[in-house]
């Protein structure tokens, strides 16, 4: 993995303009260099998949916000419609009984300031920041409150998504909470602790928030998951126009095979 340091020392040529944010509709997180090559077949196949690379972790240790680098922007060819990802890590959750909604945003806001400064300084093109957190339901408002913060100040200017968990949708104050706040939210079914449901369920849920949204599907399986499964399924919890397309996590496993269902 290029670590996101490099791009101080060997920044990519800038490619084209970057596209409007509705060009990042479709995509495929990058988390490692096992995606890239899928990335590269995705696009080759003749589906137009924008990059999500991760280029970094926040972590709450022992009191503090602080970043763990991950891939640089520069492992996406230039001229791919870019999107790059903050994730929070659980340890995140401990802030919450710990910091005032005001702290937590202060010390994100100097995380991601330092995280979005390197990327800066290397002159990427990139179309949108998304903020992977699977913040507890019970501080969604809290969550909402310092996201709006952080676009007054590190995120200024940013078109902003951030990830969702079917919980989180089933809090009938979600749309309200995040409508004034994000760009969208990445609607994921994998991984997500929830009980089974049914894609349908999911696709209500979305419409009732009435919140740009995408599908975030996964590639990958844990035992007694069926996370494949939901390819299969994408038409009925990615309802139009709300939602603009299906975003992919494969964890370095192919997928396009299962992609003849997707939107």
């Amino acid at each position: 993995m290029i670590g996101l340091l490099g791009l101080l020392a060997c920044a990519p040529v800038p490619g084209p303009t970057a596209p409007q944010s509705d060009a990042l509709a479709t995509g495929q997180w990058v988390w490692s260099a096992k995606d890239l090559p899928l990335l590269a077949a995705g696009r080759a196949s003749g589906r137009d998949f924008a990059a999500g690379v991760h280029i970094a972790t926040v972590h709450y240790t022992d009191g503090a916000f602080v970043n763990e680098l991950a891939l640089s922007p520069g492992v996406v060819e230039p001229g791919v419609p870019l999107a790059l990802v903050v994730r929070l890590d659980d340890s995140v959750n401990e802030s919450w009984s710990r910091r005032s909604v005001a702290e937590i945003e202060s010390g994100l806001d100097a995380a991601l300031g330092r995280t979005l400064g390197l990327v800066h300084d290397a002159d990427v093109d990139y179309t949108e920041v998304q903020i992977d957190y699977d913040v507890p339901v019970a501080h969604l408002a809290g969550w909402a409150t310092v996201v709006e913060g952080l676009r007054a100040s590190s995120l200024r200017g940013e078109t902003v998504w951030v990830t969702s968990l079917v919980s989180h949708l089933r809090d009938p104050t979600y749309g309200t909470l995040f409508r004034h706040v994000v760009a969208g939210h990445i609607l994921q079914v994998f991984d997500t602790g929830d009980d089974p449901v049914d894609a349908g369920a999911v696709g209500a849920l979305a419409e009732a928030a009435g919140l740009p949204y995408r599908l975030g599907v996964g590639a990958f399986e844990r035992a007694g998951t069926d996370h494949r499964g939901w390819f299969a399924k994408t038409a009925e919890a990615c309802l139009r126009p709300l939602c603009g397309g299906v975003w992919v996590f494969p964890a370095g496993r192919p997928y396009l095979d299962l992609l003849g269902a997707a939107p």
